[in-house]
C-alpha cells in the first residue's frame, strides 16, 4: 500500500473500515499488477470487482507546462487548480455539446416557478431531463452557481468562482509520484472520477423527479458513495498507471471530424435546395417594392443557402415559406405551396411582404387561410377546487417576489402536499363511485 496513490476519501473509509474497501482494494491492486499477498488469509468467499479501466502515461522531466494568457480578463475570478480546469472543460462540453440550449430550458423553470409542471417537462423530454441534470451537477459542485449563469440574475461587483468543499475533500490525494507531471495528471484524473460521480447522482435524482412527478432542486449535496469516486495509482518505470471503476461515458459518444460533419451538412443542404426547386422552377407570381405585381420565372438561389421558415404564426394551416438569395443580390419569400414570391432588399421585408400576399389573396394556395375566430370559443369547465387555488396563489407569489432559487424548499415541499391532496381526493372520489 506504501507504493500506491489513492484518493483522500478511500484512504479515510478505508481507516474507518468501511464495509467493501477491502474487496475493492484486492480488485484494484490485481488490476494494477499487484497479486494478493500468498501470507494474507484467503478471501476466496469475497466478491472482488474486476471491472476497471486502466491508464498508462509517461512525462518528461524537461518539459515543461506554460499558461496562454488569455485575450480578455474573464468575468469572474476563477482559481488554477487542476479540479477547477476540469470542472470548467466538462462544463462548457455539456452546454456545448451533450445539453445545447440548457439556459434557455432554465429560463423556462424560473418562468414557471412551478416544481408540478417542471417535472411534467422533466419526464416528457429527453432534453429537458439533460438540462435539468446540468442544473443539479453546476449547482452540487459551483456554490451560488445560479447568480453566475442563469438569466435574471444580477452579476456582482466582485465574484470568485469556488466549488463545494465535499468536492474539494474528493479530489485531494493521498501519496505523491516522484515526477511533478505526474502529479499534476493524477489531479486532473481524480477530478474526472470525482465529477463523473457527481453527475450520475444528478441524472439519478432527475429520473427520481421524472418518476414522482415533483421537481425538486433545493437540496443539491451529492448521494454518492466512497466506491463512487474511488481509485488507485502507482508510478512505474513505464509511467504512471491509473484505474477507477469503469463507468458509462456519461459525456456521450465522441463527435465525429468537423470535416465529416461538413460533408453531412452540405448534403443535407443539397437535398433540401433540390426538393425546393423542383417545386418551385417555372412561372410564378411575383411582387416587389419596384416593380409591383407581374408573373416572371422563379428566381433561381445563389447558392445551397435555402431556409424553411414559418409564414403565418397561425395553429391550424401553418403555412410555411422558402427563404433564400437570388444571383441577383435580392432575398426571395417563396411560399412553400403556392405559385407565389415576393422580392426584397432585407430576409425581414421579403417574409412581411409574403405575409400580405398570401393575406391579399388567400386563394394562390388552394385553401383558405386559417383565420383565427373573431371571438374565441369559451367551453365551461369546473371552478377550481380551493386548494387548487391556494396552490396556485402560492406559485404567483413565489414568482412575484422571484424566489426560484430562494424558495426551492418551500416549492417543492408544497408541491409535494398538493400532490398528495389530488391523489387523496381522487381516491375518495373513486371509493364514492364503487360505493
Amino acid at each position: 500500500m506504501s507504493r500506491l496513490i489513492r484518493p483522500a476519501p478511500l484512504d479515510r473509509e478505508c481507516c474507518r473500515r468501511a464495509t467493501g474497501t477491502v474487496e475493492w482494494l484486492i480488485g484494484a491492486s490485481r488490476a494494477l499488477g499487484i497479486a494478493y499477498p500468498a501470507c494474507f488469509r484467503p478471501l476466496s468467499d469475497l466478491q472482488v470487482p474486476d471491472s476497471f479501466v486502466s491508464y498508462v502515461s509517461r512525462f518528461s522531466r524537461k518539459r515543461t507546462l506554460t499558461q496562454r494568457e488569455p485575450a480578455r480578463g474573464p468575468a469572474v475570478a476563477c482559481p488554477t487548480s487542476p479540479t477547477m480546469t476540469v470542472y470548467r472543460a466538462l462544463a462548457r462540453r455539456i452546454r456545448r455539446h451533450l445539453a445545447p440550449g440548457s439556459a434557455r430550458t432554465v429560463a423556462r423553470f424560473i418562468k414557471a416557478c412551478d416544481p408540478l409542471v417542471i417535472a411534467e417537462w422533466v419526464a416528457g423530454s429527453a432534453e429537458v431531463r439533460l438540462a435539468f441534470a446540468d442544473l443539479l451537477w453546476s449547482r452540487a459542485i459551483e456554490p451560488g452557481v445560479e447568480v453566475r449563469r442563469w438569466p435574471d440574475r444580477r452579476q456582482p461587483a466582485k465574484a470568485t468562482l469556488r466549488l463545494t468543499p465535499s468536492v474539494e475533500l474528493d479530489c485531494q490525494i493521498c501519496g505523491e509520484a516522484v515526477d511533478d507531471g505526474a502529479n499534476k495528471w493524477l489531479e486532473y484524473h481524480a477530478a474526472r472520477v470525482s465529477l463523473g460521480a457527481v453527475w450520475r447522482d444528478a441524472q439519478a435524482r432527475t429520473s427520481a423527479i421524472a418518476h414522482s412527478r415533483v421537481a425538486a432542486w433545493a437540496d443539491v449535496t451529492p448521494l454518492t458513495a466512497w466506491s463512487d469516486s474511488a481509485w488507485l495509482a502507482r508510478e512505474t518505470p513505464h509511467g504512471v498507471q491509473f484505474i477507477a471503476p469503469v463507468t458509462s461515458n456519461w459525456l456521450g459518444p465522441p463527435h465525429s471530424s468537423k470535416c465529416l460533419r461538413r460533408v453531412r451538412y452540405i448534403a443535407r443542404q443539397q437535398t433540401r435546395f433540390e426538393s425546393m426547386w423542383d417545386v418551385a422552377r417555372g412561372a410564378c407570381l411575383t411582387w416587389s417594392e419596384m416593380g409591383g405585381w407581374q408573373v416572371v420565372d422563379a428566381l433561381i438561389p445563389a447558392n445551397l443557402d435555402v431556409r424553411h421558415r414559418r409564414l403565418l404564426g397561425l395553429s391550424g394551416g401553418r403555412p410555411w415559406c422558402w427563404l433564400y438569395q437570388s444571383v441577383d443580390g435580392q432575398f426571395v419569400a417563396r411560399w412553400e405551396n403556392a405559385r407565389l414570391q415576393v422580392c426584397a432588399t432585407t430576409p425581414a421585408a421579403a417574409i412581411a411582404g409574403l405575409r400580405r400576399c398570401a393575406t391579399i389573396c388567400p386563394h394562390i394556395g388552394g385553401d383558405a387561410l386559417p383565420y383565427p375566430a373573431l371571438a374565441p370559443v369559451v367551453t365551461p369547465s369546473p371552478m377550481s377546487t380551493t386548494v387548487a387555488a391556494e396552490y396556485q396563489l402560492f406559485i404567483d407569489c413565489v414568482k412575484a417576489r422571484r424566489g426560484f432559487w430562494s424558495e426551492a424548499e418551500k416549492l417543492s415541499r408544497t408541491a409535494g402536499r398538493y400532490r398528495h391532496a389530488l391523489a387523496t381526493a381522487d381516491q375518495t372520489r373513486r371509493n364514492h363511485r364503487l360505493d
